[in-house]
């Protein structure tokens, strides 16, 4: 399987790594990206299997500057509109009731999403989440 991770948290990104591959021991290719603008390029320039999306990340190359809060909602538009419907999880720290029932309208607005993982640091809940919605994308693919 072949999943691409847009995500600019070294931890966050190193944590799901993690998961997914106690889910698939085997045959796991996994490409990342922690600018906007890159992980774009790289969605539709590549055949992947999954993605997993930040919903805050900078645009280009400058961390400090350039962040840009909503990502989620701007690549699932752009996902649409390219009629480019890889499966996609959400996994975002929901750091407000506002940003939770966003996300949460975004996974069920568009089809390819499979919902979202409240991301919290301290907290095994956010794992248990991530390989539910894998097992969905597992028996969605069958």
């Amino acid at each position: 399987m072949k999943v691409f991770i847009l995500e600019d948290n070294e931890t966050k990104l190193e944590n799901v790594v993690k998961v997914l591959k106690e889910c698939y021991p085997e045959g796991l290719e996994i490409e990342t990206s922690e600018f906007i603008n890159q992980g774009l390029c790289k969605i539709f320039d590549e055949d992947f299997d999954l993605i997993i999306l930040d919903n805050n990340l900078p645009r280009f190359t400058d961390k400090r500057n350039d962040i840009e809060t909503g990502v989620c909602r701007y690549v699932l538009q752009y996902m649409y509109l390219e009629d480019y419907s890889v499966p996609t999880i959400l996994c975002a720290s929901c750091d407000s009731q506002d940003v939770k029932k966003n996300l949460e309208f975004l996974s069920k607005k568009f089809s390819n999403c499979l919902g979202l993982v409240d991301y919290k640091i301290g907290s095994d809940d956010w794992k248990k989440d991530l390989i539910k919605l894998i097992n969905k994308y597992e028996e969605d693919t069958v």
